[in-house]
């Protein structure tokens, strides 16, 4: 049996033949302004008729889309992209959630505050900082306490810096633990 090419395939069950579908975050943005205007399942599937003359989100083309949302931003919607927008510092890697472990909030502030007082975004000054310091080799095995001692730890250092004081020496960093 010879296999059929991919343009062979009969489209999907809601996609119209030679037409894109959307991805699952478009589809996914349309329901959120669904709810954000309040809009009831009968009233939107009959804006979605008017606008781009479909019955589902799941059969629109990207020109829909485009006049979809048009239509809800008429009626209200506002779009509130998820936090974590772009900055011209270096960003501080995301490792997401982790019981016991630092928060994305702590290890951005931690990798600021060592930007602030080297003046340099270099992930390994900072790693051997911490080894020196905490006992730990990597930003990303920082457990909640010691990023809390962490993030102290770079303020004290930066104070210091802004006073003129000379930095502690290497084996007694900043929030040094024994």
């Amino acid at each position: 049996m010879a296999s059929k090419k991919l343009s062979d395939r009969p489209a999907g069950r809601h996609t119209k033949p030679g037409l894109a579908r959307l991805n699952r975050d478009q589809i996914a943005l349309i329901h959120t302004a669904r709810r954000q205007c309040q809009m009831a399942d009968d009233s939107y599937r009959q804006m979605l008729m008017e606008v781009a003359g479909v019955q589902s989100s799941s059969e629109l083309t990207a020109a829909g889309f485009t006049a979809v949302m048009e239509r809800f931003k008429l009626i209200g919607f506002v779009h509130r992209p998820k936090a974590g927008g772009s900055s011209t510092r270096t960003a501080a890697p995301k490792f997401g959630a982790r019981p016991g472990m630092a928060t994305d909030a702590q290890l951005s502030k931690i990798s600021a505050k060592w930007e602030e007082w080297s003046g340099r975004a270099d992930g390994s000054g900072l790693n051997a900082w911490l080894e020196r310091s905490f006992g730990v080799s990597n930003v990303r095995f920082l457990n909640a306490q010691l990023a809390g001692m962490a993030i102290e730890g770079l303020k004290r250092m930066a104070e210091r810096k802004a006073a003129g004081v000379s930095p502690a020496p290497a084996g007694a960093g900043a929030g040094a633990v024994d």
